[in-house]
């Protein structure tokens, strides 16, 4: 049953932050579609032809190693130069099924939801070690919660017994979250924080992407030609010292090239936590955008305690010990998620 009006707490460095959850769709009860015009009778047959197709392809080259190493690049161009959207707008109905869970969602949301409407699945990999990782009465933190994927898994791992708290700072995109963790009944597991992650407290300048909201991030000094939104900033460890220091299992950050900033903010949430499991992002762009070699941000971890990494990509690849260079060459200048280990090494 979706709870209505009920208020989660987020206890902050300046104040306590009221969230409501709310069971009202931010788009509109009316809005079925997510805002898109109702795509016509050939485009939505199109659509399903391709997604159909899209998914046949993406089996063959997972299940055929050489296929994968020689072909991937190439359709992954071939595919860029496709109206993708345009497409997947013959199939889009403004929510979609995965993993039991249903997703709201609106049309600057497609980032997430074109790869879950391609291949029935998001981040497949990453998707399993959360719930290899996740028992019930665990507490995990969900940086960069977007609409709510990863922390609708993570609360349904954990169960009632555990806890997760859903970092999100831009308005519009806490909204579908809100609206998502009710719908899938989670609300009550899940303390959604208005808040971005950084190595201190204050107000930030947030990069609004209006075509693709997965890719909102820290605005960058000198970069003036921007949709921007001021947000509010906490540090993990200033969030959790105002909570007494729970127990945490798992972060899971997705902060679009702010690892470092994040990692800096959370060193006594390490020290306290020796089992602390990490999921992140090594995107070069991102990284370079911020002037930072992937080495770098291997450095930190090191520092904080974490001696092992698994990249989260087909099959995985563990790595005892650090290699930066030849994690970071895997994602062949795009993104790879990693699993981070502390005491493994």
């Amino acid at each position: 049953m979706v709870r209505k009006g009920g208020f989660l707490w987020a206890a902050g460095s300046r104040r306590a932050t009221e969230v409501k959850q709310s069971a009202v769709h931010p788009l509109g009860s009316a809005r079925s579609t997510a805002g898109d015009p109702v795509p016509r009778p050939w485009l939505r047959g199109v659509g399903r032809g391709y997604v159909a197709l899209r998914r046949l392809v993406r089996q063959a080259v997972i299940r055929t190693p050489w296929l994968d190493r020689r072909a991937s690049r190439a359709l992954a161009r071939f595919e860029g130069r496709l109206p993708v959207r345009r497409l997947l707008e013959g199939v889009s109905t403004g929510q979609v099924q995965c993993h039991g869970m249903t997703l709201h969602y609106s049309p600057e949301d497609m980032g997430v939801v074109s790869t879950i409407l391609l291949y029935g699945d998001y981040e497949p990999e990453t998707t399993r070690a959360v719930l290899q990782l996740l028992r019930p009465g665990m507490c995990c933190v969900d940086l960069g919660a977007h609409i709510g994927y990863f922390s609708v898994l993570a609360a349904r791992a954990v169960g009632p017994s555990g806890r997760v708290w859903a970092f999100e700072p831009v308005g519009s995109t806490r909204q579908m979250l809100c609206f998502n963790l009710a719908e899938n009944d989670v609300d009550a597991i899940v303390t959604v924080v208005p808040r971005a992650i950084s190595d201190s407290s204050g107000w930030v300048r947030f990069s609004i992407d209006q075509e693709d909201s997965v890719s909102n991030k820290m605005a960058m000094p000198g970069e003036l030609d921007l949709t921007t939104e001021e947000v509010e900033a906490t540090s993990l460890d200033e969030y959790f010292a105002a909570l007494d220091w729970p127990e945490v299992h798992l972060v899971k950050m997705d902060v679009e090239g702010a690892e470092l900033a994040a990692l800096r903010g959370m060193d006594e949430l390490c020290r306290r936590n020796s089992g602390l499991a990490l999921i992140f992002e090594v995107n070069p762009p991102n990284l370079a955008r911020q002037e930072l070699a992937p080495e770098r941000l291997f450095e930190e971890l090191k520092e904080r305690g974490f001696d092992s990494y698994r990249v989260l990509h087909r099959n995985g690849i563990a790595f005892p010990g650090c290699d930066a260079r030849q994690i970071a060459s895997l994602g062949r200048g795009d993104t790879v998620n990693v699993l981070a280990l502390k005491g493994q090494g």
